[in-house]
Parts: structure tokens; sequence; C-alpha cells
């Protein structure tokens, strides 16, 4: 039916917490302007992550990518050596800070 969903591929869902989270040579943009460049980045997951900046730093970015959201440019963003793309949707989560919509996707699209 038109209001179904696709079928989207299983996540691969890591035993426990995720216990690190690793960047090299990331590099985050929206078309062509590059928004972030991390050359390395190794953060422990022992519990809740906050990230904090001035407006523009990249905060939303980067947890964009985190959650799998957006694919980097360039280089890795793992967690437990595993792409952040990959990572079961209870091991990470992204809560924006405004309502995020995409207008090209279906209302049950934009929930998912």
């Amino acid at each position: 039916s038109p209001d179904e969903l696709p079928a989207r591929p299983t996540p691969l869902r890591l035993p426990g917490r995720p216990r690190r989270l690793e960047a090299r040579g990331l590099v985050l943009a929206h078309g062509d302007h590059v928004v972030l460049d991390v050359p390395s980045l190794a953060l422990p997951l022992d519990g809740v992550v906050a990230i904090a900046g001035g407006n523009g730093a990249g905060k939303t970015t980067f947890a964009s990518a985190v959650a799998g959201l957006l694919e980097p440019r360039a280089g890795s963003l793992t967690v437990d050596g595993v792409p952040a793309s990959a990572v079961a949707a209870e091991d990470v989560a992204f809560v924006p800070q405004e309502p995020v919509l995409i207008e090209t996707l279906t209302v049950a699209e934009n929930l998912r």
C-alpha cells in the first residue's frame, strides 16, 4: 500500500552499549560547502555524550553523521570499529534542536 515504508536493510546491532566513537580524516559537507574537517578523534562512549559549540560550528552536521543520516565526504566515522551508518538506532540516537522535515519525503518516511 502507498502508506507502507519501503524495506530498509537491517542495521548491525552491536552487543551492549557502544564503547568508542572514532573519526579519522573525517570531512563532512553540505553540497560544496565543507562544514567540518576532523583529522582525528577518539571518544569513549561510557555514558551520555554532549556536543557543545557556537552557531555554525558543525554540531548538528557531526551528530547527523554519527546517527548515520549524513555520509562523510571523506574519511571514516565508526562506533566500535563499525561504520556509524551501520549501527542500530538503539545504540546511537540523534535528537535535533528543531524539527527536521524533508519536503521530498512522505509523512511516513519523515517519521522513520
